[in-house]
């Protein structure tokens, strides 16, 4: 990545950790064996790491090892959980429950299964969270179910796992969380929020791109999936396909290290987004923040600066990684089903931004990005007249 290029995109994919590359390393080169290679001691020895992974995973969960399935990503984890489910376990009268703001890869296994099963959708509220009394409303009148983020990826809002999953366990349905997000950066008890199945993608932890797991609850309840790719016997039986080891030992170390530094990582990236946000609100009067500014996910901070259109703006700082969205919808022209759903449509909509810090952003590059972004703003505005918003 070029030197002069300041990222902040955290939230579309974090850089990896050396010291998690440094982990990856010796699984491509001298302990290359396929881990299900039982008969030789290099098979063995994959399969050794693999488990280890498996269990500091586990550990950040608060899981069992056994329950965890390693796969290529959280959009597989989450075509698995949902379609697997449903494909297993569902009833004529069971349904889907999910809300308007959920990741693509919800949306669309959601699309997919209507065809099948109804969906129904529960409200949000301002900042996209989840309404609890409208989830109620729904559970008491369906059972299946429930797919919910942990945090949104554009907005950055946190739900309330913990009420989700004791109304879900109430009125006798199951949960799924997309915590792509979250994982590595919020603390997450599988057990006492109540979840069954639950996805995670390395990349948004500092890990490597193509490794993800999903969770799957084994005792109490027993959660049981229809696979959905057909090959051999691994993971339970669950995904078939010989494992991405040097992956996945990428992820478990980066899930280590998010264990040992989530509370210093999470100071570290708000002290960072406060500075910006500052400054943002100092030189532009307009400015407006969406989503739980300030209370949700630390390091995300999403925001609209009226009149402007975010693509052209970014066209003009190409030094500034940042982005207009969710990275899997930012090449779409439309604005952000995630904004529509909070109310911010129109040209609001296309006039925002998302800021994502990561753990090795540093307050130079935040103070010199916010600078840049100002500058061009007032230089926008100056050729269009419209200069009495920017102090």
């Amino acid at each position: 990545m070029s030197e002069s290029l300041i990222y902040l995109d955290g939230n579309a994919t974090t850089p990896l950790d050396p010291l998690v590359l440094e982990e990856m390393l010796p699984y491509f080169k001298e302990d290359f064996a396929n881990a299900a290679s039982f008969s030789h001691v290099a098979g063995r020895k994959s399969d050794a790491a693999v488990e280890k992974a498996r269990g500091q995973i586990a550990k950040l969960l608060e899981a069992e090892e056994k329950d965890i399935i390693f796969t290529s990503g959280a959009t597989e984890s989450i075509n698995l959980a949902l379609k697997g489910f449903v494909e297993f376990n569902f009833l004529p009268e069971n349904a889907l429950i999910s809300t308007a703001v959920e990741h693509k890869a919800v949306l669309e296994s959601l699309d997919y299964l209507v065809e099948q099963y109804p969906v129904v959708e529960v409200e949000v509220d301002r900042t996209g969270q989840v309404n609890l009394d409208s989830l109620e409303d729904v559970l008491s009148e369906n059972s299946g179910l429930v797919s919910v983020q942990h945090v949104n990826n554009e907005i950055g809002s946190v739900n309330n796992l913990y009420a989700i999953g004791a109304l879900c366990r109430k009125y006798e349905s199951f949960l799924h969380v997309d915590a792509a997000q979250s994982f590595g950066k919020l603390p997450i008890d599988v057990n006492e929020m109540n979840i069954d199945l639950l996805s995670i993608s390395a990349h948004k932890v500092y890990g490597p791109k193509g490794v993800g797991a999903l969770y799957v609850r084994r005792r109490r309840p027993r959660i049981r999936l229809t696979k959905q790719q057909h090959g051999g016997k691994q993971e339970r039986d669950f995904r078939a396909g010989s494992l991405n080891v040097p992956g996945i030992v990428g992820l478990g170390k980066a899930a280590e290290l998010a264990g040992e530094r989530m509370v210093s990582d999470n100071a570290y990236v708000k002290n960072l987004t406060e500075i910006f946000r500052q400054l943002l609100s100092d030189a532009i009067d307009d400015v407006i923040f969406n989503g739980p500014a300030g209370k949700g996910l630390p390091g995300n901070l999403n925001f609209t600066v009226p009149g402007l259109d975010a693509r052209e703006l970014l066209c003009e700082l190409p030094m500034l990684a940042m982005s207009t969205g969710s990275a899997c919808t930012s090449e779409l022209s439309e604005p952000s089903h995630v904004l529509r759903a909070i109310g911010v449509v129109g040209d609001k909509a296309l006039a925002t931004l998302r800021v994502g810090m990561t753990r090795f952003t540093t307050e130079a590059e935040v103070r010199k990005a916010a600078e840049l972004l100002i500058n061009k703003v007032i230089n926008i505005r100056k050729k269009t007249g419209n200069v009495e918003q920017v102090s």
